[in-house]
């Protein structure tokens, strides 16, 4: 008897059931925003996309948001064990099928899928997808915008907060308090609320800027891609126009950080 007490303690000490070697965290967790690719056997084609994911309990809810052939939204239902992952992806004219499995850090899944002959794939299609987690954008950032209009560099400050999904879905809002000290076109004059608003999908970003206290319609605009751990927004082109106006100001590239 003293032995089977030590051998059930012992059990209940490492937090694990007696003759069962997977440990609790062996339960994946898919709830988050995805990078996601497909790549087709044998043509190589690939199609690309993000969007959010939702967990309650072995079940997976979400969308995501395709490019390349078939473009367009798809809702996504499936469930996860442990580390296997079962996904369908619905869109208008394909469905694909998707197996595979989530790494131990939930960070990253892989797997194949499968998609029949409908109105947009016309012949059976099989293939290997990947995903990858992209982490929240949260928090203060500072921005570095080069002009190519001649007007040198801006810095802009602010912070940003992401909208919780947890139910999943296409995108998720992006929103928060903006200010510039030195830009040309974008500065905290007496009176203006200046403010991002924007959405977040995968990896792709975009914004408008908005005077709150203004019924003026957007100031600029910015899109990019932001790095996996969600600290660096790399944006390729940006447009600041004249208030109540649609003339360009300035336009360029820049680069948004958070700590």
């Amino acid at each position: 008897m003293r032995i089977g007490w030590a051998v059930l303690l012992t059990c209940l000490a490492a937090n694990v059931g007696c003759g069962d070697a997977h440990l609790p965290f062996d339960q994946g967790t898919a709830t988050g925003n995805w990078q996601v690719k497909f790549v087709a056997d044998g043509t190589g084609s690939q199609r690309t996309g993000g969007g959010f994911l939702g967990q309650v309990g072995p079940n997976i809810t979400g969308a995501f948001v395709l490019a390349g052939s078939c473009a367009g939204n798809g809702n996504v239902s499936g469930s996860i064990d442990r580390q296997d992952v079962t996904l369908s992806l619905s869109q208008i004219g394909q469905k694909l099928s998707l197996l595979g499995t989530i790494s131990q850090d939930n960070k990253t899944m892989s797997g194949t899928y499968g998609s029949a002959v409908n109105s947009c794939v016309t012949v059976p299609e099989t293939g290997s997808w990947t995903a990858t987690q992209v982490q929240a954008v949260n928090g203060a950032f500072s921005a570095t915008f080069l002009s190519s209009q001649g007007l040198g560099t801006a810095h802009l400050a602010g912070t940003l907060t992401q909208q919780p999904k947890p139910n999943g879905g296409t995108l998720a809002n992006l929103n928060g308090p903006l200010a510039s000290s030195d830009s040309p076109c974008v500065v905290l004059a007496s009176g203006t609320q200046l403010a991002l608003q924007g959405t977040i999908t995968g990896t792709e970003v975009s914004f408008q800027i908005f005077d709150l206290a203004s019924s003026n319609g957007p100031l600029g605009n910015f899109s990019g891609t932001v790095s996996l751990d969600g600290k660096t927004i790399t944006v390729p082109d940006y447009t600041f126009v004249f208030p109540g106006s649609t003339a360009v100001c300035d336009a360029g590239s820049g680069t948004v950080t958070l700590p």
